[in-house]
């Protein structure tokens, strides 16, 4: 999805965050994602890939995924609950779509 569409006469915004490397099965990380003024995110896609973008990988939502991403207040939390992620360094790259106040 493209951001800067209007919606309900606002404009969609979006940013692109790298959240670094995937954490060991059964623990996550925070990643501040440095908006203020958001009234609603209308999306939110995450891609893990090898360094130089191979094997790209959807992330999942919490429970449905082996490595999973959400918007908790400030951060996106990445939630890994499988070992397969840690045999090569996999980045995760986070695009929020999102309304302004």
């Amino acid at each position: 999805m493209k951001h800067g569409r209007i919606i309900d006469g606002k404009k969609e915004y979006g940013k692109r965050i790298n959240c670094g490397i995937v954490p060991k099965s059964n623990s996550l990380t925070n990643t501040p994602h440095g908006l203020s003024n958001v009234n609603f995110f209308t999306d939110c896609v995450g891609v893990a890939s090898t360094e130089g973008g191979v094997w790209p990988e959807k992330l999942g939502i919490p429970g449905s995924s082996y490595v999973s991403m959400a918007i908790e207040g400030n951060d996106i939390v990445i939630r890994a609950t499988s070992d397969n992620y840690n045999t090569a360094k996999y980045i995760v790259i986070v695009e929020l779509h999102y309304i302004k106040n």
